[in-house]
């Protein structure tokens, strides 16, 4: 029997792992003077000094223009299948779906 087919029936099997849970994350560009150049002017890869850890941005991205929305993000349950939020400025200029959209506050 399938997970799907077994999660309706009687829940997820208590003695199995989670299934994956995908989180929305993304690096910001390293600052420019934190980029060294290579030694030669072959096409090997730059390099910076910053430590990459404090440039991820984990949570919520605004389904209309991307931007990090931590803050203030307002959820869309009705379309995609609940998969779509937005962030505030986008939701003040009418610029998401016209369904009723919930505001979530992440501290």
């Amino acid at each position: 029997m399938n997970y799907e087919r077994q999660g309706r029936l009687e829940g997820y099997p208590p003695n199995r792992p989670q299934p994956h849970t995908l989180t929305e994350r993304r690096y910001l560009k390293p600052k420019a003077e934190s980029i060294q150049l290579p030694d030669s002017e072959t096409n090997r890869p730059l390099v910076t000094c910053d430590n990459p850890a404090k440039r991820l941005q984990a949570g919520n991205f605004c389904s209309n223009c991307s931007a990090f929305s931590n803050d203030c993000f307002w959820k869309c349950d009705a379309c995609n299948e609940g998969e779509w939020g937005f962030y505030t400025r986008c939701v003040d200029r009418g610029k998401c779906c016209t369904t009723p959209c919930y505001q979530l506050w992440t501290p």
